[in-house]
Formats: C-alpha cells, sequence, structure tokens
C-alpha cells in the first residue's frame, strides 16, 4: 500500500510505502533477529527491452514520476519468481512477449524510490509482438538508443548497464540491431 504525504514546505507530494507484509517467526536456533515485525525492501522488477532497432519506454500513469518515461516493470507478486514477474510486467505494460537475455544487476539503493526502499532486479530483453501501453503504463514507446529521454528512478544507469552488457554480448550483431 502506499501513503501520500502533503509536504508542508512543498508543493510536490511525496510517497511513502506502508509495510504491509508481516514477517512469519522463524524457529532458528540459536537466532533471535527474525521477530514477526521485521520489515525488509520491497522486490521490483525492470526490464530493458530492445525492440525494432530501439529500447522501449513507458510513460507512467501514477506517482511517483506520473508523465515520465521509465522502464517496464514493477513490483514481483507473492509466490511469484522474479523471472515470471519480468514476463508479466512487459506483457502487462507494453503488450510484448520478451525473450530474457541476462540479469543486468540488482539495484538496491535506499534512495532509489522516493516510497520508499524498493530493491529491482534488472533484465535484458528481446521484444516481440505489436507494442500497445496497458496497465498502469499511460503509452508505451520505442526511443532511440541515441537520444534517450530524462527517466524516473535510477533506469538511465540500469539501460547503460543493459547497453554495456549488449554490447558485450554481440547481442546488436546477432539481431541486427543498432549499437551505440
Amino acid at each position: 500500500m502506499v501513503k501520500r504525504n502533503r509536504q508542508a514546505k512543498s508543493s510536490r507530494p511525496s510517497y511513502q510505502v506502508e509495510w504491509l507484509v508481516e514477517m512469519p517467526r522463524l524457529n532458528i536456533p540459536g537466532k533471535r533477529f527474525m521477530e514477526s515485525n521485521m520489515r525488509t525492501p520491497l522486490l521490483a522488477v525492470d526490464a530493458v527491452i530492445l525492440f525494432q532497432k530501439g529500447i522501449v519506454l513507458i510513460r507512467r500513469d501514477n506517482p511517483p514520476y506520473e508523465g515520465c518515461y521509465a522502464l517496464p516493470g514493477g513490483f514481483v507478486e507473492v509466490g511469484e519468481t522474479v523471472e515470471d514477474a519480468v514476463h508479466r510486467e512487459a506483457k502487462e505494460e507494453t503488450g510484448l512477449m520478451i525473450e530474457l537475455q541476462g540479469l543486468v544487476g540488482v539495484y538496491s539503493d535506499p534512495g532509489r524510490d522516493p516510497r520508499g526502499h524498493v530493491v529491482s532486479l534488472a533484465y535484458l530483453a528481446l521484444g516481440r509482438g505489436t507494442l500497445v501501453s496497458g496497465s498502469d503504463a499511460r503509452a508505451a514507446e520505442i526511443v532511440s538508443l541515441h537520444c534517450l529521454p530524462s527517466l524516473a528512478f535510477d533506469h538511465e544507469l540500469i539501460i547503460r548497464d543493459a547497453l554495456s552488457m549488449a554490447r558485450a554480448a554481440n547481442l546488436f550483431e546477432r539481431t541486427g540491431e543498432q549499437s551505440i
């Protein structure tokens, strides 16, 4: 659940994640640190999708960063693998099926999301199908690798890391995509 907080000094609202998941008490001999009120970061996924000689970005329809460009992605649901989550989020937000090429990285800076501590696993993927926005994406677009717009969260860093990974794997040559 996300709570909206108005700050007196700023006209922009801030958002804070309300931790709803109560961790079960674990019975580990000799360990007393797993209390029932333990808080943990939320888990998310992001997809860097190469498609039709560009990269797929969405325009966010919800705060934070409402209206800004971002990578397709979202929160992992309970009982779902991160791989299933990234496939689901890509399909919901872009209409595309994706073929994962690998894990780009784990992005865990506690300040990366203004709502609270969110850890994201970012994947490099190839897209196929028809691009259509959906879910909480206002729009889905193919953007040139040569002129990326300003992005939400730490998505510029994720894209930079993903493009380095794609170049190292000769992914652009194998797929006929543009390289930078």
